[in-house]
């Protein structure tokens, strides 16, 4: 058991990230309830909030209502700038004031839903966040998924390429070329370093919003995992595979049941 919590931890999406500036904590991933509707996770438009928050997947509630107002408000007074200042000028301001507004805790497991209650994040619920407006901005983004961190490429028009690494508050925001190499290059060092190559899993592919959800019940699988909840993990596990078809999950899924 100790071996497959070993491997488990290798594969957890979590990210890497300043932690004097940021802090380390571990929190309980949100439950599925029990009347949890999995056709909403194949039928929800990829910027649905209800991808992300698997305790509101089977209604429109009111606390998701408001948490939906709140980033379309969000959005909008970015959209009303857009057009008026530089495309990069735009996208460095936003990155910062998303990280003073919203961004409070790093915290390991944790989801979107505590992103919006709490200010507690990760590398993936940060970047699901800032995905969730760009795309009500209209930018052309790709989110890349690395091992165990997943950072984000915009392309403004006639602009060059934008790094956001969500978990460095201070020095995220990457705008020149050979910025964003050198950044993606140190991820792939940092992993390698760390030994995760050798699970022989597809490193730094593009993912969709919806495949990053998928990604999210994968850590929240983790977690339950190393309660010793093996019910609960393979629950979360089928759930984020409705999402994303991944070797990541597969090999997982194999570690649960012994195989």
């Amino acid at each position: 058991m100790v071996r497959f919590v070993v491997i488990l931890a290798l594969l957890l999406v979590t990210g890497y990230t300043n932690q004097a500036l940021a802090g380390n904590k571990h929190a309980r991933p949100q439950p599925l309830r029990q009347n949890f509707d999995s056709f909403v996770l194949l039928s929800a438009r990829s910027s649905d909030l209800r991808l992300f928050m698997p305790a509101y997947a089977s209604g429109k509630t009111g606390k998701l209502l408001e948490w939906e107002h709140d980033l379309n408000a969000y959005s909008q007074q970015w959209l009303d700038k857009k057009g008026k200042i530089a495309d990069q000028q735009l996208l460095h301001q936003l990155f910062y004031d998303v990280h003073r507004r919203y961004l409070k805790h790093y915290t390991k497991y944790t989801g979107l839903q505590a992103l919006f209650q709490t200010g507690e994040y990760n590398c993936l619920s940060a970047t699901a966040f800032y995905a969730l407006i760009l795309e009500r901005l209209g930018y052309h983004y790709q989110i890349i998924e690395s091992i165990n961190h997943i950072v984000l490429l915009v392309k403004p028009q006639n602009g060059q390429l934008i790094l956001l690494e969500t978990t460095d508050p201070a020095n995220g925001f990457v705008a020149n070329t050979n910025g964003v190499k050198e950044r993606l290059q140190a991820i792939k060092n940092s992993e390698q370093a760390a030994g995760y190559y050798n699970l022989n899993l597809k490193i730094f592919r593009t993912i969709d919003l919806r495949e990053l959800a998928g990604l999210q019940y994968y850590n929240y699988a983790a977690w339950h995992f190393n309660q010793r909840s093996m019910a609960h993990a393979t629950d979360h596990l089928r759930r984020g595979q409705l999402l994303y078809r991944s070797e990541r999950f597969e090999k997982t899924a194999r570690l649960i049941s012994g195989r």
